[in-house]
């Protein structure tokens, strides 16, 4: 989504996210070799979160899929500022 059509959008509360649903495992697995998952009893945290959460776009058209945005990102990280991603590819 573009700036100039999120400013023309009327106020209110917008979650605006890439299609597609991964878990926190998954989106670090995408960027870092060398992840190991682990359950939520092991990753202990003071807020209390929920089994199972996504955002979804219900206000807004779709956008692309989070690997190919997360693809481009990195590409151009590593092309604009010379920082190359530690993984290898996420298609």
């Amino acid at each position: 989504m573009l700036p100039a059509q999120i400013i023309g959008l009327t106020p209110g509360i917008y979650h605006i996210t890439n299609e597609g649903v991964c878990s926190w495992y998954e989106f670090a697995a995408a960027v870092i070799d060398n992840i190991v998952a682990c359950s939520s009893d092991e990753f202990v945290r003071k807020a209390k979160r929920p089994e199972y959460s996504s955002l979804v776009n219900t206000k807004t058209a779709p956008m692309r899929h989070w690997k190919d945005a997360l693809d481009d990102y990195l590409s151009r990280m590593e092309k604009d500022l010379g920082i190359k991603p530690c993984f290898e590819a996420i298609k």
